[in-house]
């Protein structure tokens, strides 16, 4: 969907911290969250992975299971409960809008299988905007070359992104108060559980935009439907780009791993580690 005006949501920015493992399965170790409303409404809570060797950390070279304990971290679980109970405590919006730098490639995907592994259902209808996409709309007339959060926290708030979750969903708070001086909080929106186009490289908002006004879906598997159901692309997509996106809803739909695979975690300015077989760490570059 796509929204013109965030009111009738709350609107958190959220994020988590990390690792990968050789076998791709991702455990997160922190997450935090700030309320773009009021943004001294913070959540943080470090998270025990049920690792029994860590892979190195290129945010946080001290990360390790004493340094967890030692910092009161619990289980997945009780991490997703109490950030549930936050949620209703600090949001009285019928639906939350979870923003992040890169959400559909990191964060959305995160949330999604912490939920699915947890079994926790949060207590609001939950959609997803990514502000990356956003920020490049709103701060246009600034020609900025880059629009990390690390760039963009140094160029308006004159401060180093920290890699820690709670203090980047802060900052990325205070970015977003900052840009909606400009243009209102708004853009290409998705429920949690759903797969947005823009994953597809070539595919950017003001294409979804144009197929949601011609009536085609605006997620991975409404696309697919749409298609299975013998509709056609409008005439002003080109035929590489109805093969690209034709294909792009088989994968996403017909592999049962298909939101494990690189096209569909790949980090885009989020805080990711990655380990290999090997066991080096590298951390993705942001776009």
């Amino acid at each position: 969907m796509w929204i013109t005006s965030s009111d009738d949501f709350c609107c958190v920015a959220l994020d988590f911290e990390f690792v990968t493992c050789a076998s791709g399965r991702r455990h997160v170790w922190e997450l935090g969250a700030c309320v773009l409303k009021r943004p001294h409404l913070k959540f943080q809570a470090y998270v025990l992975p049920p690792l029994l060797q860590l892979p190195p950390c290129a945010t946080n070279a001290d990360l390790s299971h004493d340094w967890l304990r030692n910092n009161n971290a619990v289980t997945l679980a009780q991490a997703m409960h109490d950030f549930a109970v936050w949620l209703a405590t600090h949001c009285d919006a019928p639906r939350v809008l979870f923003c992040a730098h890169g959400a559909f490639a990191s964060d959305q995907p995160l949330l999604r299988d912490a939920l699915a592994r947890t079994g926790v259902v949060l207590p609001r209808q939950h959609f997803w905007l990514d502000t990356l996409q956003y920020v490049r709309h709103a701060f246009r007339a600034d020609r900025l070359d880059k629009f990390t959060l690390q760039h963009l926290a140094q160029r308006y708030l004159n401060e180093d992104v920290q890699h820690s979750a709670e203090h980047d969903a802060s900052q990325l708070v205070r970015v977003l108060i900052i840009a909606q001086q400009s243009v209102p909080l708004s853009g290409y929106a998705l429920p949690t559980h759903q797969v947005a186009l823009t994953l597809l490289h070539g595919v950017g908002p003001g294409m979804v935009q144009d197929l949601m006004r011609s009536g085609v879906p605006d997620d991975a598997e409404g696309l697919a439907l749409y298609l299975a159901s013998g509709r056609e692309f409008p005439p002003f997509v080109s035929e590489s780009a109805r093969a690209a996106l034709t294909a792009f809803a088989r994968t996403a739909c017909e592999q049962p791993c298909a939101l494990q695979s690189p096209q569909f975690t790949a980090s885009r300015g989020g805080t990711s580690t990655t380990c290999s077989a090997s066991g080096s760490s590298q951390k993705p570059k942001p776009t």
